[in-house]
């Protein structure tokens, strides 16, 4: 080309039409670019979760329009998607855990329900509706939690895709707190498809499963840490005070009115849970939700002084230490029932035996009951939460049990080792997961003794 201008801006366009044009994204997956000597835009869809890597012509010059078309494309796939219509050759994870998998946990789960029907014993009842409950649980993490892996071929699944799994329950999920112990249990039965997988010889391996710190680091970021500071428990109950005050002010007797009876006993026994998780430090979900009134006994007892107290007791056979024979004993309150000062009583139990028919919490208890403290449909409430608008920032009832046990750990002279078996936990996990406040509490010590 040598000094000669003319030449140089020649082959500089010529280039630029050998070259495409830089892609423009429109979003994560989604971008539209012009192909080399090329007039028309073209669009490219590339989505794992979809196995859709897709590349077509926009048939248009114009970038307004060939924004519209790609994103017509897009908008037609995340229907297809919704509904499992997008197809492959080779079998997807989903269609292969429906039929080697969920298929006989399907059957196991009727085999169960026969039997349970059929069981007279109230003990043997409760165990089999436990493993009922169990199977219900990973046959749905399966259909609707494990939604990102649906169409990928199962032969074809590695790390990354377990990876951008973990990472599309965080953006998808945002605002429900989604814990890592809920999405390892996600991962549970993803591991458990994969076994099967090998045994059928679909695979010849199981592909590495391990999820990174900096995910794991995410989910604890989104949890927004452990405890709950004393401001943000007091508001969390204020704010449901409210939802329940405006729901008995406005509280019709239609089903389908946004102020109904049905949502607010919802709320109400919603509330009660909250406090008796942060009353007692039980871990949120089954723990709870199997608690029956026949779970609580009264203990006479003497104090120093040889006068008589009441002290009640409930036994926790459900959640992490089902399979523990016979569970965990623990003190749900020292003393007299009569005493207005005792929050358990006061603000959970005495209002939870009134809301079911009982005249009090003794009551309940002498009934022996095999009804569960907390009714069933408490369960809805978690998922209405971010419908209803009730609280300003997000939480799981979960952390309450942490706030219960840091202030247990620092306010009082009692042993790790006792905190432990109270709530359900070996000394050494107390030791790790409350070292800020084992350390605090050491420094309390510390300074009163001096």
């Amino acid at each position: 080309i040598g000094n000669d201008k003319t030449l140089l801006n020649q082959f500089i366009n010529l280039m630029d039409k050998q070259n495409p044009t830089k892609p423009i994204t429109l979003h994560s997956g989604l971008s539209v670019y012009k192909q080399a000597n090329t007039n028309n835009y073209s669009y490219r869809i590339n989505n794992p979760m979809w196995k859709v890597n897709e590349r077509k012509s926009c048939k248009t010059p114009v970038l307004a329009e060939a924004k519209e078309v790609a994103r017509k494309a897009w908008a037609t796939y995340e229907v297809l998607y919704e509904h499992d219509l997008i197809k492959t050759d080779k079998e997807t994870f989903i269609a292969f855990a429906e039929r080697s998998v969920v298929l006989p946990w399907q059957r196991t789960h009727d085999q169960i329900l026969i039997e349970r029907d059929a069981e007279p014993v109230p003990q043997v009842k409760k165990q089999l509706q436990q493993k009922l409950n169990s199977i219900n649980k990973k046959i749905n993490h399966l259909k609707v939690n494990c939604r990102y892996l649906h169409n990928i071929p199962v032969e074809e699944l590695r790390l990354k895709h377990f990876e951008e799994f973990a990472h599309d329950t965080l953006v998808h999920l945002e605002g429900k707190a989604l814990s890592w112990d809920t999405f390892t249990n996600y991962m549970t039965v993803v591991r458990y498809v994969l076994d099967t997988a090998v045994s059928e010889d679909i695979i010849v391996a199981k592909p590495d499963t391990t999820i990174n710190k900096r995910i794991k680091e995410l989910f604890k970021a989104k949890n927004g840490g452990k405890e709950l500071s004393p401001k943000k428990i007091k508001t969390i109950f204020s704010e449901l005070d409210t939802a329940i005050e405006l729901n008995e002010k406005n509280l019709t007797t239609s089903k389908t009115s946004k102020y109904s009876e049905g949502k607010l006993r919802k709320l109400l026994s919603y509330k009660y849970l909250l406090k008796f998780i942060l009353a007692t430090g039980v871990r949120a979900g089954d723990e709870c939700y199997l608690i029956k009134w026949s779970d609580f006994s009264i203990e006479p007892m003497t104090d120093s002084n040889g006068r008589p107290v009441v002290d009640y007791y409930c036994r926790i056979t459900g959640g992490k230490i089902e399979s523990q024979r016979g569970g965990r004993n623990i003190l749900i309150s020292k003393g007299d029932l009569k005493k207005k000062s005792n929050p358990i009583f006061a603000e959970c139990l005495r209002p939870l035996a009134k809301l079911q028919g009982f005249s009090g919490i003794k009551d309940a208890i002498d009934s022996r009951s095999t009804d569960y403290i907390f009714p069933v449909d408490v369960r809805d409430v978690q998922r209405y939460i971010g419908k209803w608008e009730i609280f300003t920032e997000s939480f799981i009832p979960y952390q309450l049990r942490h706030s219960y046990i840091t202030k247990r750990i620092v306010n009082t002279t009692d042993s790790i080792d006792y905190i432990a078996k109270h709530c359900g936990n070996s000394p050494e996990q107390i030791q790790k997961t409350y070292n800020h406040a084992t350390v605090m509490r050491h420094r309390e010590i510390e300074l009163k003794s001096k």
